[in-house]
């Protein structure tokens, strides 16, 4: 099934991330990888800012960092896999912050 092929590269893209929350995106769209991203802490972004639900934002969040640099029409309808690596090291899928949530409905990101 390609959704676990999609959800095995958001588990070992979240193992890159040097934040204390551990995710990783992957971004797909039509059976094809678009962009993947972990959360970064040592970067940031004016979107990130702008939808984030905190008064103050650090890092990059693997949803957002996903998207960047992907044309507009392209993030339109696309998936995003979300995963995570939990404190005791096992691994998990993931929902996206509000922040994110609603940049994803922003740039037309289906699911």
């Amino acid at each position: 099934m390609k959704s676990e092929h999609f959800i095995k590269l958001a588990l070992n893209t979240a193992q890159k991330s040097n934040s204390k929350f551990r995710l990783g995106a992957v971004l797909v769209k039509k059976g094809k990888v678009l962009s993947w991203s972990p959360n970064q802490m040592d970067k940031t972004h004016p979107i990130q800012q702008k939808f984030s639900r905190m008064p103050f934002t650090i890092g990059l969040h693997a949803e957002v960092g996903c998207c960047l640099g992907v044309g507009l029409g392209d993030l339109e309808n696309a998936s995003v896999y979300v995963a995570r690596v939990l404190k005791n090291g096992e691994t998990a899928l993931a929902r996206p912050c509000q922040g994110c949530e609603g940049f994803l409905r922003h740039v037309k990101v289906k699911e």
